[in-house]
């Protein structure tokens, strides 16, 4: 897990909260999922949360928003 998002001004940058393998015995990798805080330019806040699902090594696909808030700091993960 990449370290608390803070409230600096420069802080344009996406922030992973969560990263985990949906086959914890599997050594590939390939099927990740993560939860993300990215800039959002819209009404509902300044930055959104979204579930995202790695069906190749290679990238990483949006599946879902789960949340908007006004800054990093809106959002909390709790491992499952």
């Amino acid at each position: 897990m990449d370290d608390p998002p803070s409230d600096t001004a420069d802080d344009d940058e996406p922030w992973i909260l969560m990263e985990w393998s949906l086959w914890d015995e599997r050594d590939d990798e390939q099927t990740g999922r993560r939860i993300r805080v990215v800039p959002y330019d819209g009404p509902e806040g300044a930055w959104k949360a979204i579930l995202e699902a790695q069906p190749h090594a290679e990238f990483w696909v949006e599946r879902a928003t789960i949340g908007y808030g006004d800054s990093p700091a809106d959002f909390d993960v709790v491992k499952p």
